[in-house]
């Protein structure tokens, strides 16, 4: 009796396993398939909104790797930099293949590496690069009385004097920028040129343009000084003035379109956080931080995270985070700054060029048409050991660029237009954007931009319908 008993127990425990090892799988079966589910919708989401998809990487440069405590460099030996090249090539057309535009930063112009990369990459991206001056001129050769100073006439030697050169050209360093343009993307490159920050530092300049909507998409490609000096202020105005250059320079680039409508960002490796001077120089040109958008998004609607954490390991083994991308549409944000709710509603009816709210950029919605920003997040990347791929990790942000169906209307938050509802845009109702010929979904609350505005359903506000008309 009792070894029938024990054996009953033991069936009965093997029973329980079996029957929670099943639960088990059927539990972790499901968070796949709602992960799977949850990927579909967002890349659905993402190709109806006409997403872009923008990311900035420092690659680590070999001729900047240290190798040993003699500080022999990664580009000596082939050996040393060609595994590493090849890790970033497969890394970028595998992991990165989903951007419409890569901002590389500390670009290597040795032949060898370049085209070691394009045979990796060049069937998914256009790629353009600028190489950045050592900050030492040229010196030039001296004339020679053979070749510069006589000049035969009619068979007459006739001395002369040596032309003095206009400029000498700059040294070049080995390494610079570049920015890849994804071949069946979004973007068409367009041109590139670079701006001068510093006597051994550029910013690059691209200019593109959406090939759906044909709006311009101009892309400042930055590297700013690291901080190396005892004075941190001094560190930060350096920052904050190569920013300058390079935001004022894309300002000013002539584009075909009206500068209301064009897209304008700037990403790259700052050498410093998003409380630096060189952040806040553009927050105060009414750059978004797509990061600090991302989070704010998160705290105020479905939670998530807030941090993108480390981006960079440096050299002195210390872990920050450097790497942004910022982004504006200059048009709409002249004076988002001074702008408040109550003067969006004011401003709306009596200009057709209406602003956005400040609260609405911290959000990351740009303008009135519905670009904004969707999510930032940081790619995984070890940041030590010999198998280092680099010592930064990607930064990629999505953005929301509407096209031209898109229109203003609502009370505050991202709805739906019906075909026959264009007569609910005479109730002088702003700050939403809505999609014409979309899915009716009426009835679904949704959240406002200005997050101390009261949530409304779709279609219809829940505030007294007493102060409609007034």
């Amino acid at each position: 009796a009792a070894a029938a008993a024990a054996a009953a127990t033991t069936t009965t425990t093997t029973t329980t396993r079996k029957r929670r090892s099943s639960s088990s799988r059927q539990g972790s079966s499901s968070s796949w398939m709602l992960l799977s589910l949850v990927s579909q919708l967002s890349m659905f989401y993402c190709r109806k909104i006409n997403a872009l998809t923008v990311t900035t990487f420092n690659m680590l440069a070999p001729v900047h790797r240290s190798m040993d405590a003699a500080n022999t460099r990664e580009s000596e030996h082939a050996k040393w930099w060609k595994p590493r090249a090849e890790c970033i090539g497969n890394y970028i057309a595998e992991e990165l293949a989903s951007s419409d535009i890569i901002l590389l930063q500390e670009w290597w112009f040795r032949d060898e590496f370049v085209d070691l990369f394009d045979s990796l990459t060049s069937h998914l991206f256009h790629r353009v690069s600028e190489q950045r001056p050592s900050g030492i001129m040229a010196t030039t050769t001296p004339p020679t009385v053979a070749s510069d100073m006589i000049t035969k006439i009619n068979n007459q030697s006739l001395l002369r004097m040596p032309q003095q050169p206009s400029s000498p050209p700059p040294l070049m360093r080995e390494d610079g920028m570049a920015v890849l343009v994804k071949k069946n993307g979004n973007l068409e490159f367009v041109e590139s040129t670079k701006v001068l920050t510093g006597p051994s530092r550029i910013g690059q300049l691209v200019h593109c343009r959406d090939r759906n909507t044909k709006r311009d998409i101009l892309i400042g490609n930055t590297h700013l000084s690291f901080p190396g000096h005892s004075d941190a202020s001094i560190n930060d105005r350096r920052q904050a003035h190569e920013m300058q250059l390079v935001s004022k320079a894309l300002a000013n680039f002539k584009s075909t379109e009206a500068n209301n409508n064009r897209l304008e960002l700037i990403g790259g490796d700052f050498n410093s956080n998003s409380r630096g001077l060189a952040a806040k120089r553009l927050e105060s040109r009414n750059f978004v931080n797509c990061a600090s958008a991302s989070a704010e998004q998160a705290l105020s609607s479905w939670g998530g995270q807030i941090n993108l954490g480390v981006t960079h390991r440096t050299h002195r083994g210390e872990d920050v985070s450097v790497d942004h991308i910022f982004v504006r549409v200059p048009g709409e944000q002249a004076s988002a700054s001074s702008a408040t709710s109550s003067s969006l509603s004011a401003s709306s009816k009596s200009s057709s060029s209406p602003v956005v709210s400040s609260s609405a950029l911290r959000l990351g919605y740009l303008d009135m048409q519905g670009t904004r920003v969707v999510e930032c997040h940081r790619g995984e990347l070890q940041l030590d050991g010999n198998s280092v791929i680099s010592d930064h990790r990607p930064v990629t942000a999505t953005l929301a660029c509407a096209p031209s169906s898109r229109r203003l209307r609502g009370n505050g938050g991202f709805g739906i237009l019906g075909e026959n509802d264009g007569r609910d845009s005479k109730n002088g109702e702003t700050g939403g954007v809505f999609v014409k010929d979309a899915p009716d979904m009426r009835g679904l609350v949704h959240q406002p931009l200005d997050p101390l505005e009261p949530p409304s359903y779709m279609g219809m506000s829940m505030k007294s319908d007493s102060k409609k008309g007034m």
